[in-house]
């Protein structure tokens, strides 16, 4: 009795793991989308009940067929993008923890992160509310970059914010809000 429901388990675990794969998105490697990527990745991991796998290396190690299948989840989503090879590079060892924890280090280092922050602001500064855009789109678009330049840790003081935001206001009908 108790090896049919070690072996349901297994099965209903195996299942879990094969819609949750569904959810993994393809990450082509550009630094701007690796937060969201990472986001909904790690929610998809662990709705499979596998999260621990990217958190701990004990815990990889002692579960090596989950931490293999988070390694071929992970090769898969970055197949056709240029961080396949920080994945790959852990191929013969199918080590999931070791692969997410390298796409980590590489997207979340100091120099991409300082980078990523310049792309982001650069994306902030040609955001403008003139005639020719609506005011939600603006809006919606500085608030992304706002979001994009805390979760790096490179946000603007919130008076430089609204500095910005206000001055990249040029048309007439908002002058008065402004």
């Amino acid at each position: 009795m108790g090896a049919n429901i070690s072996t349901s388990n297994s099965e209903q675990k195996r299942s879990n793991v094969k819609l949750q794969a569904k959810k993994i998105t393809d990450f082509n490697g550009n630094a701007i989308k690796w937060r969201s990527w990472k986001k909904r990745t790690r929610a998809a991991i662990g709705t499979a009940g596998m999260l621990e796998i990217l958190d701990s290396s004990d815990f990889a190690e002692k579960n090596q067929v989950d931490n293999e299948n988070v390694f071929h989840l992970l090769q898969v989503a970055t197949t056709d993008g240029s961080a396949a090879h920080l994945v790959d590079a852990y191929e013969f060892q199918r080590d999931g923890h070791l692969a997410y924890n390298a796409l980590v280090i590489w997207y979340e280092g100091d120099n991409l992160t300082t980078e990523t922050a310049e792309d982001v602001r650069s994306r902030m500064d040609k955001l403008n509310l003139n005639i020719r855009t609506n005011a939600s789109e603006y809006i919606n678009m500085f608030q992304l970059c706002t979001k994009q330049l805390t979760e790096l840790g490179e946000s603007y003081t919130e008076s430089k914010t609204v500095q910005i935001f206000l001055s990249q206001i040029s048309d007439p009908d908002f002058e008065n809000t402004k």
